[in-house]
């Protein structure tokens, strides 16, 4: 069971990262370039995130059945960049995406990831902020929280970190903001209480 916890919280970081392979990495970086003063929408659905960034780069953009494309969230950021207009507005509205080709972006339901690994599936919690830091200087924080938190096997790559307390996993994940940065903090276990526990120790500490 804790090496299917660790596989899967894993896949759910791939799944909204630009980790590998190189386009990912590619495409973060357009989309991180391209800034922008404010996004202000009162009731922006996916179709509003996905139509802005096709029109702006040209990138194609897939929907799974499961997607609600009617559902919308408040979206607010300044001085920002469309990479964390696309986290952000997809975290909102309880949504991920997947880098699939060097031009094209899966969308997927957040709720439906768990279901083809687990009929019970575990805890997964998550939380996120803005920080006065650069998105080096978060990641570097990030893995002093763990360590401090007494996390072990704690690993950085690039602007994320990862490591295990007990039976959870937890990984920080840092973006940059014009010289800030944004954190996600997310941790997966069993028990619902102790996920909460950390998850809230992290972002206390961040």
């Amino acid at each position: 069971m804790y090496k299917l916890l660790m596989g899967l919280l894993f896949f759910f970081i791939l799944q909204n990262s630009f980790a590998m392979p190189d386009y990912r990495a590619e495409m973060r970086k357009k989309l991180q370039d391209q800034k922008v003063s404010q996004f202000n929408f009162e009731d922006a659905s996916v179709s509003t995130v996905t139509h802005l960034i096709r029109h702006e780069f040209g990138i194609n953009f897939s929907f799974d059945a499961n997607v609600d494309q009617n559902k919308t969230a408040p979206i607010r950021l300044k001085n920002s960049n469309f990479l964390q207009f696309l986290e952000v507005g997809l975290n909102k509205l309880d949504m991920s995406y997947q880098v699939v080709s060097p031009n094209s972006i899966r969308i997927m339901a957040k709720a439906q990831q768990l279901k083809p690994f687990l009929n019970s599936p575990p805890q997964l919690w998550s939380d996120h902020k803005q920080l006065n830091l650069s998105v080096g200087a978060c990641a570097d924080k990030g893995y002093k929280v763990l360590q401090k938190l007494g996390f072990s096997k704690i690993v950085q790559n690039q602007f994320n970190v990862y490591g295990n307390f007990q039976n959870n996993r937890a990984a920080v994940k840092c973006v940059d903001q014009n010289q800030q940065s944004f954190v996600y903090a997310m941790v997966a276990g069993e028990d619902v209480k102790q996920v909460e526990k950390l998850r809230n120790a992290i972002m206390k500490e961040l």
